[in-house]
């Protein structure tokens, strides 16, 4: 758990980084969004899905601006 002060040195270390997302499961979905609201300059996920389910969310989240860059399938 971050102390108050750990978590201020974290949000300020964060903002405008390029951030992977390794996986696009159901945990890493609000950790996209969280990123974005601390002001992360690039959100970058993979996935090694590549079937309809994670191409619709891969495309809702990157039209709605939470991730700048994709990649899905294993290539």
């Amino acid at each position: 758990m971050f102390s108050k002060g750990q978590f201020e040195e974290f949000k300020n270390f964060i903002i405008n980084k390029r951030v992977a997302v390794l996986g696009l499961g159901i945990s890493n979905m609000p950790l996209i969004k969280f990123l974005n609201r601390l002001g992360v300059k690039d959100v970058i996920a993979f996935d090694l899905k590549d079937d309809a389910e994670t191409v619709n969310k891969v495309n809702a989240m990157s039209a709605d601006g939470l991730i700048s860059e994709f990649h899905i399938g294993s290539d």
